[in-house]
């Protein structure tokens, strides 16, 4: 005794209605994204290049629309100390910032 494929089973309609309840305990809240972080397909990844007085104040800008993946400048000791503190990735050679694939902006400090 087959069914037809169109029809709607008991088993079939279980299935999907579990699927559909499962599927936001499945997906993170943080790639939907909610009230105070925007989804990372939403967010701009930046890196600050040269850390001199105002550089260190740039690493925070954004305004949660944007994240800060690297940090970059000639003086080793600044360049760590801020890499450090925003958990980050520090370069010494702005051309390893420009290179990575992963940086939608940069923000030039002089």
């Amino acid at each position: 005794m087959g069914t037809e494929q169109g029809q709607v089973t008991r088993r079939r309609f279980l299935g999907q209605t579990a699927a559909a309840v499962a599927m936001p305990y499945v997906i993170a809240g943080s790639a939907l994204g909610d009230a105070k972080k925007k989804a990372p397909s939403e967010r701009v990844a930046f890196a600050v290049i040269g850390l001199g007085d105002r550089g260190p104040g740039h690493t925070g800008m954004g305004g949660g629309a944007g994240q800060l993946v690297a940090v970059c400048d000639t003086w080793k000791d600044r360049r760590e100390k801020v890499a450090k503190q925003r958990k980050v990735r520090a370069h010494a050679d702005f051309r390893e910032v420009l290179a990575r694939d992963d940086i939608d902006a940069v923000l030039i400090g002089t």
